[in-house]
């Protein structure tokens, strides 16, 4: 079940979008191009990309996931294909296989959110709340208007029953940036619940003034 804003973070790869209902087109799209580096064939490994992504549209992801895994290896830094990769096999069930395919993103792509933040949310369907945390933080410290990294941390704190000054401020710099009228409905709604929980006496507070009478 996906909690309210979770979707997977992926890259667009030469121009081909990469559909929600699959592999999860969030965020920011990057071009997707390998890094730069001797003996590696990195047009092959794009158009190797092109075909996974036509094979996903096709209702074939384990077609797809065997060209991703043929354009790494043509061209092992090619982040966009391990991040794409770890998006199918979290899809597929294969949360460790996706978090080992993110890492490797994560690795050649050092000031991008996106693998990082899919990180985060194999522990958050996981239900390790936590560990999802810190991965969002670290998103965050990557791209600190990350949309999908705050939401992370928005359904993380709602969860958790985390209601304090620093959710107050994360819902906060979503509502700055979240443009769907719908999702900011429901970033509102978070806000009040919020400054209400705050606005509530605090247990300590309470017993000095029963002290006191």
């Amino acid at each position: 079940m996906r909690a309210a804003g979770a979707r997977i973070a992926g890259w667009v790869v030469i121009g081909f979008a990469l559909a929600w209902a699959g592999i999860g087109g969030a965020g920011c799209a990057a071009a997707g191009r390998p890094g730069q580096g001797g003996g590696r064939d990195y047009a092959q490994a794009r158009r190797l990309a092109e075909r996974a992504l036509s094979a996903e549209d096709a209702g074939n992801p384990q077609g797809a996931i065997e060209l991703y895994r043929q354009a790494i290896g043509v061209a092992p830094d090619f982040a966009a294909a391990h991040n794409n990769l770890g998006s199918l096999l979290m899809e597929a069930g294969d949360s460790r296989g996706a978090d080992a395919a993110f890492d490797r993103a994560a690795t050649h792509t050092p000031n991008d959110p996106r693998p990082v933040y899919n990180r985060g949310l194999i522990r958050e369907r996981q239900h390790w709340y936590e560990e999802a945390r810190a991965f969002y933080e670290q998103a965050l410290e990557r791209d600190r208007n990350d949309l999908d990294s705050l939401w992370g941390l928005v359904r993380v704190n709602h969860l958790r029953d985390t209601r304090d000054e620093e959710a107050l401020g994360i819902v906060r710099r979503a509502l700055l940036l979240e443009p769907d009228p719908v999702r900011r409905d429901y970033l509102l709604q978070q806000k009040i619940i919020i400054e209400n929980r705050l606005a509530q006496p605090k247990p300590l507070a309470l017993a000095r003034a029963a002290a006191r009478r």
